[in-house]
């Protein structure tokens, strides 16, 4: 007997549109300013301020780029980004 793995993308029929909207250059400012106004860089202080983080991170694993099985290419990106910063 065969098991198919059950993905996200088979449980929540958002998740293309979400990818969709999000994979453009608007939709990537709009994300960043999210994750900025919403407090996700911030550390958190009120269960209040904790449910709209993980709100965010939702988002981002409908994304495709929050995914515990992605946590070294997530960090990886990160720190290159740090990193090209800092030869500027």
């Amino acid at each position: 007997m065969t098991e198919e793995k059950i993905t996200l993308d088979m449980v929540d029929a958002t998740i293309p549109f979400y990818r969709k909207t999000f994979n453009t250059d608007a939709g990537r400012v709009c994300l960043s300013n999210m994750l900025c106004e919403g407090g996700f860089f911030n550390q958190c202080k009120t269960p209040e301020e904790q449910a709209v983080v993980n709100f965010l991170k939702q988002i981002l694993c409908k994304c495709g780029c929050f995914d515990a099985n992605k946590s070294v290419d997530v960090v990886n990106a990160l720190l290159n980004t740090v990193q090209t910063g800092e030869k500027q």
